[in-house]
């Protein structure tokens, strides 16, 4: 009997199963990180968003540390993040040596994201003045939030993520495999023809002399009316031994300079392979300088364990008497009474009694900042933009 040749595509494929049946054990999960996030910043980008800045001009690097906790239930489709800064840094760019200066800036915030329903809080804010909301104008409390959930796709390597992006790089470790055996297959059958994608070899599948890693190489044009100057070429790293998920992806340009990537290191708990330590990276157009880097380090992990549903509504926020749901798709608002939600009020209809609540804070209205090629969100800015929705 004569066995028959499998080909790059079946290989891909197959290391894609492993994957998402890894990924299709976890039924819940609870997990907490530390996080660091490093960048690139200017006097410009620090005054837009509201900072003080130090003598000088830069460019200065940024440092911001703090925790994230997550946890997910596939059965409810829920998902709920705390995520919490707690120190901002600067340091000379080319010098790498902190200054004595501390950014005014940490941020906290919690989300739900389940179902069709996207839902945050600033646990730390007070609200005395809700924009275009007559009604509410005259209101001093807390509350939460909710908004388009696109809005919440918008921090998913931010704010607001969940597993799938903790087994991400542009797509899930399978959707990206599927993705290159898919180029590889119609390259085979004749229905994408070569002069559509990189002048070099499309696909390439290497097994490493280690007995453990795939090399899997996809060399691709950004566009169909792309120049061979613009190709691009994605190197997939997986790993057998740890349920065929990447331990790193690398992009570079047609002249080899790197473009970004990631790197993961896994640990295995009740029999799945779970990330404990996930880094991702932009790089300026030199190849050769970290515009931003971001590292994720696991601190907690509980797999598969009861989750409350409560956890994945407005009950994650803690809300007290007096406290405001305010739904920015339905354009009405909510008032806990009693332990629960009041029925909806229309933004234009007046409160039926004044609510008396601690008197507010303020709440500035900073913008996001927006680097690389919009893969990687800045963390913190990210949380500003969020407020100045919360304010409209």
């Amino acid at each position: 009997m004569v066995a028959q040749e499998v080909s790059e595509a079946q290989q891909i494929r197959a290391l894609a199963q492993v994957a998402a049946a890894n990924f299709d054990r976890i039924a819940t999960w609870k997990a907490t990180f530390q996080f660091e996030d490093r960048y690139i910043t200017t006097k410009a980008q620090l005054e837009t968003a509201g900072l003080a800045t130090p003598s000088g001009n830069g460019p200065w690097r940024r440092r911001d540390t703090g925790r994230v906790t997550m946890t997910f239930d596939r059965q409810n489709d829920g998902l709920n993040v705390d995520w919490q800064s707690d120190a901002s840094r600067l340091t000379h760019d080319d010098q790498n040596v902190e200054i004595a200066f501390t950014l005014e800036s940490t941020c906290h915030q919690r989300s739900v994201v389940s179902l069709d329903k996207y839902l945050f809080q600033f646990p730390d804010e007070k609200y005395g003045d809700f924009r275009n909301i007559p009604s509410l104008r005259d209101f001093q409390g807390r509350a939460a939030f909710r908004d388009p959930l696109e809005e919440a796709a918008k921090l998913r390597h931010s704010l607001v993520f969940g597993p799938r992006e903790l087994f991400s790089f542009s797509r899930t470790f399978w959707e990206d495999l599927e993705a290159a055996a898919g180029v590889s297959e119609s390259l085979a059958n004749g229905s994408l023809s070569v002069t559509q994608m990189s002048p070099d070899r499309v696909v390439e599948v290497l097994e490493l002399p280690d007995g453990d890693t795939v090399a899997v190489t996809l060399n691709v044009f950004p566009s169909v009316d792309a120049q061979a100057s613009d190709a691009l070429s994605f190197q997939y790293l997986v790993s057998r031994k740890q349920a065929c998920n990447f331990k790193s992806v690398n992009v570079r340009d047609s002249k080899s300079r790197d473009v970004q990537g990631m790197a993961w290191e896994y640990r295995e708990q009740d029999g799945i392979w779970l990330p404990s330590k996930v880094i991702r990276r932009m790089m300026q157009s030199d190849g050769e300088t970290i515009s931003s880097m971001r590292t994720l380090q696991l601190d907690s992990s509980e797999i598969n364990v009861p989750i409350d549903p409560e956890q994945f509504t407005h009950g994650f926020f803690g809300l007290q008497d007096g406290d405001l749901l305010v739904d920015r798709v339905s354009e009405s608002y909510q008032v806990m009474k009693n332990g629960a939600l009041g029925e909806p009020i229309p933004f234009a209809a007046p409160p039926a009694d004044r609510l008396q609540a601690p008197s507010s804070q303020g709440i500035s209205t900073t913008t996001m900042l927006l680097f690389g090629n919009a893969i990687i969100l800045l963390a913190i800015l990210a949380f500003a933009i969020s407020r100045k929705w919360a304010r409209r």
